[in-house]
């Protein structure tokens, strides 16, 4: 330990070599550090997640839960242990993209990338089960970048996932989808979600972060999708120095638009990144929404909303009710020109002033218990209700591999799957996910010379 206060064990990746190393968390001038030792290379020591006391305050909720300690995704054996608690299996359908963005998670158009096949794909995907309440247990597939729509064969692709009984989504910037007769032959191939990537309402912010002015054009989309149906996730990197400003009026713009969520993530140094500045963590994200929205979504509110789902997901085996440090859901009710977070519902004096809203809510609830595990659809059917999320993708210099393994996204490759951001960090650099077996390369795992034995995993 350099300095500081231990406050708990996990594992991570020598930035140097990658391979697994123990790593300590410890309290530093009121931040969080992580602190590990290769044999090889050294200490490193960096900076993990500002405001320890909201670290603190979110680890004590989530509790001891752990999904996997050992691994194997990163020592050349095949696994798919993650599938179980996945609801987005995210799916890498090339590399290429029609954008060089100089921050970009997904290391776009590096040479390497070859595209997977339909076939190679469809038989790949999971089988689909029946959850706890007799719904479908089956995962949103999310068709992944690079950007998606350069592959001619989408539409086609698209069919193929939904004819195998799944619910195909794209993740995209939104360029072709401006197109009517390419969004509408889109939606005639069955699908119905995309995930739009969309910086704020500012020109200036489009040009330092995609390298061109786009806001007109993603508008225009926009309305595209909402015309012909699409139920639409708006995906935020949110860089503080870049468009932090931006934060209180995306809020404002969830409320005024149908059929919209919402999702927002920190900028942070993964896989391709060449922002001037620092990283932006959790806490900057959850300071800009209350300063920039009159406090109407406050710090407080994000800690009330964790513990309310982690209450619910005693009794309602549903995934994404399962807190985890890496994901910040907020609903929120837009009741005419106000809004507030759904957690204060739960508050008896809140709630006894709005019968009408907390009867409505009964509906949303059956809703809940009756849709697909994974899909977050009911809410579609009720504009009054909205989801705001800010999700945490882990630097490239301080993965904590532990609660990585807790994410409900995970990629698939030719051979098992893997959890979102550890083929972020590791995949995307040294590992090409439909290359063959023989020519994937792996960190090998060495223990530190003070490592304890790793025990096996809880999934």
């Amino acid at each position: 330990m350099k300095n500081g206060d231990f406050i708990r064990r996990t594992q991570s990746l020598c930035p140097s070599c990658r391979v697994i190393v123990d790593a300590d968390l410890y309290r530093r001038d009121g931040d969080v550090w992580m602190g590990k030792t290769c044999a090889e290379h050294g200490r490193h020591d960096s900076l993990y997640w500002r405001d320890a006391r909201l670290f603190e305050e979110m680890d004590d909720i989530v509790g001891d839960y752990v999904w996997c300690r050992t691994f194997e995704c990163l020592k050349g054996i095949d696994c798919d242990r993650c599938l179980p608690k996945t609801f987005n299996v995210m799916i890498e359908v090339t590399n290429r993209c029609n954008l060089d963005c100089p921050a970009c998670l997904s290391n776009a158009n590096t040479m390497y990338s070859r595209d997977p096949t339909i076939e190679e794909i469809v038989s790949r995907l999971p089988p689909v089960k029946t959850g706890f309440f007799g719904q479908l247990q089956r995962p949103n597939v999310v068709l992944f970048g690079g950007e998606p729509t350069v592959r001619k064969d989408l539409p086609e692709l698209i069919e193929a996932v939904a004819r195998a009984g799944f619910i195909p989504r794209i993740a995209t910037n939104g360029i072709r989808l401006a197109d009517e007769s390419y969004a509408r032959r889109l939606r005639d191939a069955g699908l119905e979600d995309v995930v739009l990537q969309f910086d704020g309402f500012d020109e200036d912010i489009s040009q330092k972060l995609r390298g061109e002015r786009l806001l007109e054009l993603k508008l225009r989309a926009l309305d595209m999708l909402r015309d012909l149906g699409y139920r639409v996730q708006l995906s935020t990197m949110m860089d503080k120095h870049t468009n932090g400003t931006q934060a209180g009026k995306l809020v404002e713009f969830l409320g005024s638009y149908p059929n919209l969520r919402m999702s927002i993530y920190p900028y942070t140094e993964q896989s391709r990144f060449d922002l001037p500045g620092d990283e932006t963590h959790v806490v900057d994200v959850i300071e800009l929404i209350e300063r920039q929205t009159g406090g109407r979504i406050a710090r407080e509110d994000w800690l009330d909303t964790m513990r309310l789902f982690a209450r619910a997901s005693r009794v309602i085996p549903a995934p994404w009710l399962r807190q985890k440090l890496s994901i910040l859901p907020m609903p929120i009710v837009f009741d005419g020109s106000d809004y507030y977070p759904l957690s204060r519902m739960a508050k008896p004096r809140f709630a006894a002033r709005r019968p009408r809203l907390f009867a409505e809510l009964g509906g949303v609830l059956r809703e809940v218990l009756r849709s697909p595990e994974g899909r977050m659809a009911p809410f579609r059917d009720y504009p009054f209700l909205k989801i705001l999320i800010i999700e945490k993708f882990h630097a490239d210099h301080s993965i904590d591999l532990e609660e990585a393994s807790n994410c409900h996204m995970a990629f698939m490759t030719a051979s098992h799957y893997v959890p979102f951001d550890i083929f972020n960090v590791v995949y995307k650099k040294q590992v090409h996910a439909w290359g063959p077996p023989n020519v994937r390369h792996f960190p090998i795992w060495r223990p530190s010379e003070d490592s304890k034995p790793v025990g096996a995993g809880s999934g």
